[in-house]
């Protein structure tokens, strides 16, 4: 009797640790994210995830490896369930409301820049990406950003080949009211003492206006500034120079930005 009783037992906790482990590896839990209204279904080991998708798209194009955006652009989003056992896709009937752009404004225009630049790229800096802007008729512009510049020289020639397509192509959508942007950067991690980490930031930021092609500014950071005025060579003129980052700069860096835009009107 005792044998039949246990054995019911075992049957019973064998019953209730089963629902328990299924409770477990399948209990329904929700997540909101902020991509545009997306929720998700899913199990706390994540052995399966339903998601009701609500992700907000913005339009931008790959440009041989450079991201071009133009804003303002249409807003699309990616509706519909996407469902995923064992984090594989099992089901996807999500689609663009309304559907992606395929082309973007001016993009035509942008692949001859982004082929000029290659053509003629200093040293090995990477044209990363460009924005183009015309959201109000007075603040039209465009940004081009390129990486891993840490010298003053080098952001000038770069500057130098851009002013050149500007010389070079009258007919750019550009000479209709835009404003031209140029910015380099480079962040350099400096590691010191307990794992401490120091981030030294190189930027340069040049302001193009149209149609004299005349760099009305430059926005950079002290790190930019070289120590010395670099012989044998002529940079642009610039009608005004900004530091920026609130870095101060000492006498001596500034009398080395006046060697080197002696027509600038200087800024801290």
């Amino acid at each position: 009797m005792s044998n039949e009783n246990d054995s019911g037992s075992g049957k019973a906790c064998a019953i209730v640790l089963s629902v328990i482990l299924v409770v477990i590896l399948f209990f329904p839990m929700m997540a909101t994210v902020t991509d545009g209204g997306s929720f998700y279904i899913f199990s706390p080991l994540r052995i399966y995830e339903i998601k009701k998708c609500h992700e907000v798209h913005a339009s931008i194009a790959d440009i041989d490896g450079v991201t071009y955006g133009y804003s303002p652009s249409s807003i699309s989003y990616r509706v519909g369930y996407e469902v995923r056992i064992f984090g594989f896709v099992v089901f996807d009937n999500t689609y663009f409301d309304p559907p992606l752009e395929t082309r973007l404004k001016y993009q035509e225009d942008i692949e001859d820049i982004v082929m000029y630049y290659n053509r003629h790229r200093v040293d090995n800096v990477e044209l990363k990406d460009i924005s183009v802007s015309e959201r109000f008729d007075d603040r039209k512009g465009i940004n081009l950003s390129f990486s891993e510049v840490d010298n003053l020289e080098t952001s000038d020639r770069i500057l130098k080949v851009m002013k050149k397509y500007l010389e070079n192509n009258p007919e750019s959508f550009l000479y209709d009211g835009f404003q031209v942007w140029i910015g380099s950067r480079h962040d350099e991690r400096i590691e010191g003492a307990r794992g401490s980490v120091t981030i030294k930031t190189y930027e340069a930021n040049y302001v193009i206006e149209l149609p004299d092609v005349s760099v009305t500014e430059l926005r950079l950071s002290g790190n930019m500034i070289p120590d010395s005025v670099p012989s044998g060579y002529a940079f642009e003129d610039v009608r005004r120079v900004k530091v920026i980052f609130n870095d101060s700069i000492d006498e001596s860096q500034e009398q080395v930005l006046r060697s080197i835009y002696p027509n600038a009107e200087i800024e801290q």
